[in-house]
């Protein structure tokens, strides 16, 4: 039986193979507003027990069904990623984690860690947990946030209890495996207008570095330089320097070339989460006038 809480809902699994159970918590809006009605879900080897299998949910949290595959590769197909990943785990290229982990994830993962937000990955992968702790570490340097690397049932038994309090309430949390967003304190749906700083950035650095490996080293080149540049934002608007939302924007733009998008809501995000400072009570006509 399943039991919700808030936007959790916490669901019996039991594999169809050695009938051993365990309760799994799934963000219940993604079940919830499936188009399907029915939301198949991919349980990986190890998170409950020796065994892979999909799990059938209606939009009650009700498990409707199980599949079990006929043959697995599982185990070719995984010395094959493990190989691929170890040549390229001292590399910190965003192309392999972009098509690793899919575009919504990829750009909220980089925004998140822009924003100083802890990160948690999911992974049964050894491979793909020391190169998702490189590429972020590598390409964000002395601003990365804290970065919580484990196994499902690692985080299932150490920080699923938890990671909904308010010590954790911006966490990103991501299984790299399937992949899934588990926590995101961003909107529900997602849209590239809303990352167009991080897009934007990452299509500049691409036009002037036409070595991959060194696309990071770029992008961290701007984000350093964003960052440092914060305290200074925050001084002119304390001064009155800038006087509104669009006095900010325009300054900011001045910073960055003109390929690189950047607007006053994205600056007011940074200085909260960075500095927890709220340029918006400065506004009397609030952020966007």
């Amino acid at each position: 039986m399943a039991q919700t809480k808030g936007e959790l809902i916490n669901i019996r699994v039991i594999c169809p193979k050695c009938k051993k159970d365990q309760y799994i918590e799934f963000d219940f809006m993604h079940i919830k507003e499936s188009k399907k009605g029915v939301t198949a879900i991919l349980i990986p080897q190890n998170s409950i027990c020796e065994h892979s299998f999909q799990i059938f949910v209606d939009k009650n949290g009700i498990v409707r069904g199980y599949e079990t595959p006929d043959f697995e590769l599982q185990v070719e197909q995984q010395k094959s990623v493990e190989s691929e990943l170890e040549e390229k785990i001292s590399q910190h290229n965003f192309d392999v984690a972009k098509s690793l982990l899919g575009e919504e994830i990829f750009f909220r993962l980089l925004r998140s860690l822009i924003e100083g937000n802890e990160i948690f990955c999911v992974s049964e992968s050894k491979s793909i947990r020391e190169y998702i702790q490189n590429v972020l570490k590598n390409s964000f340097k002395e601003y990365c946030p804290k970065i919580y690397i484990c196994s499902l049932s690692e985080y299932n038994s150490l920080y699923s209890k938890v990671i909904y309090s308010s010590q954790h309430k911006n966490a990103f949390v991501f299984n790299a495996d399937i992949p899934v967003i588990i926590k995101s304190n961003y909107k529900k749906e997602y849209k590239k207008s809303d990352y167009k700083f991080e897009i934007s950035t990452l299509e500049y650095c691409e036009q002037k570095q036409n070595d991959r490996e060194k696309i990071a080293d770029e992008f961290y080149k701007i984000i350093n330089y964003l960052l440092k540049n914060l305290t200074l934002i925050k001084d002119e608007i304390e001064s009155e320097k800038l006087k509104g939302a669009k006095a900010v924007e325009k300054y900011v733009k001045k910073l960055f070339p003109s390929q690189i998008e950047i607007d006053a809501e994205f600056v007011h995000e940074i200085l909260m989460s960075r500095l927890n400072y709220n340029m918006n009570k400065k506004f009397s006509l609030g952020l966007f006038y």
